[in-house]
């Protein structure tokens, strides 16, 4: 069972349930309240979790600055393969993504705002697989945030002290 949450995240399907206990991101079976795997990498806390199209695979930010992109099969398998990862030097407060796994967003303590492309083309444990490809710095600070995929569109939540309850949308580019 799981002491101190940090994040969590439904599958899409509703049959899972990730939630992260500090380092790991345990998953769980809904239907039976059973463990399904537990995803080991991150050397911070887990700040946000999110998962993708088929409910496979799994992303994650961490407080150490890191995105995982976990194969959720692999792990329940035992095979313990190392996800891919970007890591970054700044902590992540929270990310988000869009179901087919090709791109993340992220926002990290220092207020910018990553968009990170996935490629599964990409030789695998290659620096090339997760890549930031824009940055902008936001003049909020944002406490989570969640992507439109029928829009297209970001959607964050302020958390400074000036604006408490402010709601930020703005456009993605399209894939």
């Amino acid at each position: 069972s799981a002491k101190s949450i940090n994040a969590l995240s439904f599958s899409n399907g509703g049959h899972y349930l990730a939630v992260s206990e500090s380092t790991n991101i345990l998953i769980y079976n809904t239907l039976d309240g059973f463990p399904v795997a537990t995803l080991r990498g991150h050397n911070n806390r887990v700040t946000s979790i999110f998962w993708q199209k088929f409910d496979s695979k799994v992303f994650s930010g961490g407080a150490e600055g890191a995105v995982f992109n976990w194969d959720v099969f692999t792990h329940q398998a035992g095979l313990n393969k190392r996800p891919e990862q970007f890591t970054g030097t700044v902590p992540v407060v929270t990310a988000t993504g869009v179901l087919d796994g090709s791109k993340a967003f992220v926002c990290t303590v220092d207020g910018s705002l990553k968009e990170l492309l996935y490629d599964e083309e990409a030789p695998k444990g290659s620096t090339l697989q997760i890549t930031p490809t824009k940055e902008i710095q936001l003049s909020h600070s944002i406490s989570c945030m969640k992507y439109d995929e029928s829009r297209t569109m970001l959607i964050m939540a302020g958390r400074s002290e000036d604006d408490v309850g402010s709601i930020i949308c703005t456009l993605a580019s399209p894939q």
